[in-house]
C-alpha cells in the first residue's frame, strides 16, 4: 500500500464522489486531475494546498509524476511546523501531512530496492503518527513495514505488523485500511502454504474493496486470489481473476498494476504451454517495470521470461535472464525470490549435465526455502535435488529429497486444501448473493411498503370523501327540511295575513260606510244651517246702504 485518503476541503470531497461514480474511466480521471490542478493554483492557504496535493498523489498512478506532489507536501509541512505549536490544530494537521509524505517516500525507496532506507522512512513516519495518535496513518505504516519484513522472509514479524494494522483500522472503521490488512495477512498465509486461511483473508479483503470504491486495491486482491488458484493448478480460474484485475488496472491507468497483471497472465500461458502468448505478456510486463524503474518487478519478470526460454529448451537465454533476476533479488534481500531463482538455475545446470553447479544452487535454494518456511518453495527445491541426486546415483539423498517433495506438495495441493478453497469461494459467492438478495428484498419491501402506504392513503382519502359526502348530504337534507319548514310557516303566515286583510277590508268598508253616513249628516246639517243663516252678501249689501245714509 502506498498512501492514505484524507478528509479534504468541500471541493475535493465533490471530486472524490465524482471520481467513484465515474468508474474511473480515463477521460474523467484526467478531468479530475486537471480540476485539482486548477484548484491548486487558486488555493491561498498552505493547508488547502496540502490537501489538494495529497489528493493529487492519490489519483495519480504515474511514479514519474506523483512524487513531485509528495515532495511539495513535505516541504510545505516542514516550513509551517517551524512556526507552529505541535499541539495546535494546524500543528497536528501539518504533522499528519508530513507523516504521509515520509510514508510515501518509504514506498518509493522500497520499490527501488532501498530496503534499509525504506524501513527508516516508514519508522520515522510511524513515530510522528504515534505522537499525535494519527490512527489512519498508523494503519498504513504498520502495513508497509509488514510488507518490507515479508519481502525479507521474516513472515512472522510481518504478521505482527499486519495484525497491528488490522486492529487500528478496525478501531476507526477504515474500510480501505482493513482491506489492505486482510490482503497482506492472506499473502503471508499463502506463502506459508496455509491456503484455506489465505483465501479466507483474501475474500474478506475482496468484500471490503468491492464496497470501498478503491479500484487500485480491488485489482490487487483479485490478483492475489488468482495466485492461489494458480498454485493449486486451477489455471482457468486463475486466468479469470488475472484478467479481471487487468481490466480494472487499465481502466484506472495504473501502470504498476498493469505490469503485475501482464506478468501473472504470462505465467499462466507458460504453464499452458502457450509460449507465444507467454512471451507477449511477459515482455509487456518487463517493458512497463523498466519504464517505472521497479527493480523487484524487473527481477520477477526476468525470471518468468527465463522460465519460458527454459521450456523452449533455449537454456543459455534462460540462464542469462535468471542470473539477472538473482543479482537484483540478492541486492533487495528478497529471500523468497532468491530461493525460487536458485532452484531454476539449478535446473538449467542439471539439464546441461553440470551436476556440481546444479547441486550448489539447489542446496542454497532449499536452505533459503526452509529458512523462510514456505512449502511451495521447499517443494520446488526438493524436487530439483531429487533429480540431481538420482542422476548422481546418490539414491539415499534422492529418496529423502523426494519424500520431502511429496510432503510439501501435499501440504500445498491436497484435497483438503482444494476443498477449503472451494468452500471459501462458495462462502464468498453465497454471502455476495445473500447481500444482493437482501438488497433486492429490502427494495421489494420498500416497494410493498410504498404501495401499502399509497393504498392506505387512498383508503383514508376515500373514507374522508365518504364522510364529506355523508356530511354534505346531511347538510342538504337539513337545509331542505329547514326550507320546507320555513315554506310551511310562510304559507301559514300568508294565510293569516290574507285572513287579516279580509277582516281589515271588511272593517274598512263598514268604517267607510259609517264615515259616509256621518259626512252625509254633516253635509245635510250644513245645508240647513246655511238655509237659516242670512248670507254674507246680503249682510254686506245692507251695511253698505246704512253707511251711505250716514
Amino acid at each position: 500500500m502506498r498512501r492514505n485518503k484524507h478528509i479534504l476541503a468541500l471541493v475535493i470531497l465533490c471530486f472524490v464522489t465524482y471520481y467513484i461514480m465515474a468508474q474511473n474511466t480515463d477521460p474523467r480521471v484526467n478531468y479530475i486531475k486537471d480540476s485539482l490542478k486548477l484548484e491548486l493554483k487558486k488555493a491561498k492557504h498552505d493547508s488547502t494546498r496540502c490537501n489538494i496535493l495529497n489528493y493529487l498523489v492519490e489519483v495519480e498512478y504515474d511514479e514519474s509524476i506523483w512524487p513531485k506532489y509528495n515532495e511539495e507536501i513535505k516541504r510545505i509541512s516542514e516550513i509551517n511546523l517551524k512556526n507552529l505549536d505541535p499541539k495546535s490544530k494546524l500543528g497536528v494537521f501539518f504533522q499528519k501531512r508530513l507523516a504521509d509524505a515520509i510514508n510515501n517516500i518509504g514506498y518509493l525507496q522500497n520499490n527501488k530496492g532501498n530496503i534499509k532506507e525504506s524501513l527508516k522512512s516508514y519508522n520515522l513516519s510511524l513515530s510522528i503518527q504515534e505522537k499525535i495518535n494519527y490512527k489512519r496513518g498508523l494503519g498504513a505504516s504498520y502495513n508497509n513495514i509488514g510488507n518490507v519484513y515479508q519481502n525479507m522472509g521474516k513472515s512472522d514479524t510481518a504478521l505482527i505488523y499486519f495484525f497491528k494494522g488490522l486492529k487500528v483500522t478496525k478501531s476507526i472503521s477504515d474500510i480501505q485500511g482493513m482491506a489492505y490488512s486482510y490482503e497482506n495477512i492472506g499473502n503471508v498465509y499463502l506463502n506459508k502454504g496455509i491456503v484455506n486461511k489465505a483465501l479466507e483473508f483474501f475474500f474478506q479483503a475482496l468484500k471490503l474493496q468491492e464496497t470501498s470504491g478503491d479500484e487500485f486495491g480491488l485489482a490487487n486482491v483479485l490478483n492475489n486470489i488468482g495466485i492461489v488458484y494458480d498454485n493449486q493448478g486451477d489455471l482457468e480460474r486463475a486466468l479469470e481473476y488475472y484478467f479481471k484485475a487487468l481490466k480494472i488496472n487499465e481502466a484506472i491507468d495504473d501502470k504498476m498494476g498493469i505490469a503485475n497483471s501482464f506478468n501473472n497472465i504470462g505465467v499462466i500461458y507458460q504453464k499452458k504451454y502457450d509460449f507465444e502468448n507467454a512471451m507477449i505478456y511477459e515482455n509487456k510486463s518487463l517493458a512497463l517495470y523498466e519504464e517505472l524503474g521497479n527493480v523487484d518487478g524487473i527481477a520477477n519478470t526476468s525470471g518468468n521470461l527465463g522460465l519460458v526460454y527454459y521450456e523452449k529448451n533455449e537454456l543459455d537465454k534462460s540462464l542469462k535472464l535468471y542470473l539477472k533476476a538473482l543479482a537484483i533479488q540478492e541486492e533487495l534481500k528478497n529471500l523468497d525470490g532468491v530461493a525460487n531463482t536458485m532452484t531454476a538455475i539449478g535446473g538449467i545446470y542439471f539439464y546441461k549435465h553440470n551436476y556440481q553447479l546444479a547441486l550448489q544452487y539447489s542446496q542454497k535454494a532449499i536452505e533459503y526455502s526452509q529458512k523462510l518456511g514456505y512449502p511451495d518453495a521447499i517443494r520446488n527445491a526438493s524436487l530439483r535435488l531429487y533429480e540431481i541426486y538420482k542422476a548422481k546415483g546418490d539414491y539415499q539423498k534422492a529418496f529423502e529429497s523426494y519424500d520431502l517433495y511429496i510432503l510439501m506438495r501435499d501440504s500445498v495441493n491436497n484435497q483438503e486444501t482444494k476443498k477449503a478453497s472451494i468452500k471459501s469461494q462458495l462462502k464468498y459467492e453465497y454471502e455476495k448473493q445473500a447481500a444482493a438478495d437482501s438488497v433486492k428484498h429490502a427494495q421489494a419491501q420498500k416497494v410493498k411498503d410504498a404501495q401499502l402506504r399509497a393504498q392506505n392513503a387512498s383508503l383514508k382519502q376515500q373514507k374522508t370523501q365518504r364522510y364529506v359526502l355523508y356530511g354534505g348530504l346531511l347538510l342538504v337534507v337539513g337545509i331542505l327540511i329547514f326550507m320546507i319548514n320555513r315554506f310551511r310557516i310562510t304559507q301559514r303566515q300568508k294565510a293569516l295575513i290574507q285572513k287579516q286583510k279580509v277582516f281589515v277590508d271588511e272593517a274598512y268598508e263598514k268604517l267607510h260606510e259609517k264615515n259616509k253616513e256621518v259626512l252625509d249628516s254633516i253635509h245635510y246639517a250644513q245645508r240647513i244651517q246655511k238655509a237659516l243663516i242670512t248670507s254674507e252678501k246680503y249682510i254686506d249689501k245692507q251695511l253698505n246702504k246704512l253707511n251711505k245714509k250716514d
